[in-house]
């Protein structure tokens, strides 16, 4: 049997029809083209969709219904609001039909239609055109213990759950069964699946993930005791342990580039060396990269922090929290390290011993940089992809 690691560099004969809703996706779709026969490539565009907003607030008035009932009011945030709503059935089965007036309507039909995300797919659990799909993460099923979802702030109606656990779950655990294979981007996320939904291991696969920036040159212009740390929702990435960390790290210059809703750092001390960036351009977000020593990210549950390999392209060193997708993009003690602790104190201390070796230190850099190039591209995830769909469909077998 031909191993999926061996590299065939002529392109796969699959016509192919790659779906996509999310945009992180076009930067594997560049890599893809020329791996595999894209014959078309269809954006799910649901903000320009009518139906999307309506169903929006069709979920809106159900949380308020819901609220009035149990005389309880919470804040709902809109993503908190927007991945309860993407669980309606009538949402799913739109967006569904979507794909398949689109299949009807090609002039050539696809063999497989390559999907990222699991959130819907054509003809649902009866495909009559193969579907596979690409994910970084998936839904918690009811009473799961692992509760990633409240770690993601997903939930607020009741603990750890959505609107519609057990019908979303009853659908999710459908479409994995009925696709032809599941590509995850980590190790986690495919023994996950594999258990949470008894879906068979054989069928699964990890392909790794790459950035979500263009990566441009590798000149790195180091400023010494330099930490930069990039992510849209500060709390839920740790940047409120960072600057707790900074007044123990008076030395160094720590730069937190995101979007702060001005909550954030409510009743935080913000010391002098810390710079709080809300939003930058892309030129000054490179700069930033190339001049930084360390790139801090302790997000409780990051399933594929795509931050995490613009750093090492690089040459940041990683200090991360020792979890799901961090673990997997991070060697420790190598091109990072990683702290199972989120105390303030023992993460500042860890920084200052880096520093004991500044060979050492220097070594991680090229390592991280290295760790990029072999890891953490979409060159490498994409030919991932090619060659397991080859040992698929060039031994004809409907599974994976």
């Amino acid at each position: 049997m031909t191993s999926t690691a061996s590299l065939n560099n002529s392109p796969l004969k699959l016509k192919i029809l790659f779906v996509y809703e999310d945009e992180r996706a076009e930067y594997l779709i560049d890599e893809l083209k020329e791996h595999v026969d894209l014959i078309g490539i269809l954006h799910l565009e649901w903000k320009k969709e009518l139906f999307f907003w309506v169903n929006l607030l069709l979920c809106a008035l159900k949380i308020v219904q819901i609220m009035i009932k149990k005389h309880a009011w919470t804040r709902v945030s809109f993503g908190v609001l927007y991945h309860n709503a993407i669980r309606r059935l009538s949402y799913i089965k739109k967006m569904s039909s979507k794909i398949e007036k689109h299949i009807k309507a090609m002039k050539v039909r696809p063999d497989l239609v390559l999907q990222w995300s699991s959130m819907f797919a054509p003809y649902l659990n009866a495909p009559s055109v193969p579907f596979a799909l690409i994910i970084d993460n998936y839904a918690d099923p009811p009473n799961s213990s692992i509760k990633k979802d409240k770690l993601r702030w997903w939930s607020s109606l009741h603990e750890g759950s959505t609107l519609y656990d057990n019908s979303f779950y009853r659908l999710q655990k459908g479409l994995y069964s009925s696709s032809a294979c599941v590509f995850t981007f980590t190790k986690w996320c495919e023994r996950g699946l594999a258990k949470e939904y008894n879906i068979d291991p054989a069928k699964i696969v990890s392909v790794g993930w790459g950035p979500a920036a263009k990566i441009e040159g590798r000149l790195f212009e180091k400023k010494p005791k330099t930490i930069l740390a990039v992510g849209h929702d500060y709390l839920s990435k740790g940047f409120d342990i960072l600057v707790r960390s900074a007044e123990y790290l008076t030395d160094f210059s720590i730069t937190i580039v995101g979007k702060d809703s001005g909550r954030s750092f409510n009743g935080l001390n913000i010391p002098e060396n810390v710079n709080i960036m809300n939003y930058v351009s892309y030129k000054t977000l490179i700069r930033l990269y190339s001049e930084s020593e360390l790139f801090f990210l302790f997000t409780e549950f990051e399933p594929a922090g795509h931050v995490l390999w613009e750093a090492q392209a690089y040459g940041c060193v990683i200090i991360g929290y020792d979890a799901y997708g961090i673990s997997e993009a991070v060697i420790h003690n190598k091109t990072g390290i990683l702290l199972k602790t989120r105390d303030p104190v023992l993460i500042a201390e860890q920084i200052r011993k880096l520093y004991q070796d500044e060979i050492a230190l220097a070594r991680m850099r090229n390592s991280a940089f290295q760790n990029y190039i072999e890891n953490g591209t979409w060159k490498v995830v994409s030919e991932k992809i090619k060659n397991r769909l080859e040992l698929v469909y060039g031994q004809k077998n409907k599974n994976c």
